[in-house]
């Protein structure tokens, strides 16, 4: 099965009133036929925080894809040492975590014709038209830059099925399973991205002809205050 892919970002209503810029990032890598892909949002309280989104999403998204062949339950966990890694070293140069390099992650893996989706802090995961993910509630999303500051390390949390629920006060710094197995199609973004309607854009021409089409969609969406960061992933043939 091949995977098409796409993925847009723009900047929100209220960061361009405050001459602030897009704190999200996403990134897309192929290997062979599998496609990974990763969305991060930095914090919106750091000054620098879109510098580390950006080096997040590479990050994630590189980790993924040399993992492409991997089992499932073996994959999530390299993935978060790997990115931690890369952190570690992003931190030893700049001399700063908390204004660099806080931000969410939402990531998948799609390979033939199965997927795995996973998360650390909130965001915006639908997967078959079901949502998986949201907004964090109490608005303080968990960071896996927060391990650099002193806030320890967690392993790998399932269960599956428990991501609608959203995270609990107080959670680790481990991905969270959101979904793996068969599925066509899967939408990852930032919270920001939350109030997109993503099932059109699925069937939009402009989306998948134009690299810049699903940016454009987004640029014309209304009430974006936030700001919104899409990747969308579909297995044709359909």
């Amino acid at each position: 099965m091949r995977w098409d892919v796409a993925g847009g970002s723009v900047v929100g209503r209220d960061h361009a009133r405050a001459g602030r810029n897009n704190q999200d990032a996403f990134a897309v890598r192929r290997a062979g036929d599998a496609v990974a892909a990763a969305v991060c949002d930095g914090c919106g309280a750091a000054a620098f925080s879109e510098w580390g989104a950006r080096l997040g999403a590479e990050l994630v998204a590189g980790a993924l894809a040399r993992r492409a062949d991997a089992p499932w339950d073996e994959l999530w966990e390299p993935v978060r040492a790997e990115t931690l890694d890369g952190l570690r070293r992003a931190a030893a140069l700049i001399g700063d975590t908390h204004e660099h390099l806080l931000f969410t992650i939402v990531a998948a893996l799609a390979r033939d014709g199965e997927a795995a989706a996973a998360a650390i802090g909130d965001g915006t995961v639908v997967w078959d038209g079901a949502i998986l993910l949201s907004r964090d509630e109490e608005d303080a999303p968990a960071y896996l830059g927060h391990v650099l500051c002193g806030g320890g390390s967690a392993p790998l949390r399932p269960p599956l099925g428990e991501a609608s629920r959203g995270p609990p006060s107080g959670v680790g710094r481990g991905f969270r399973v959101l979904a793996q197995g068969p599925c066509r199609q899967i939408a990852l973004g930032t919270d920001g991205a939350e109030t997109v309607a993503v099932s059109p854009l699925f069937d939009d021409d402009l989306v998948w002809k134009n690299p810049d089409g699903l940016r454009r969609r987004l640029a014309r969406t209304g009430g974006l205050q936030d700001d919104a960061t899409l990747v969308l992933l579909r297995r044709m043939p359909w």
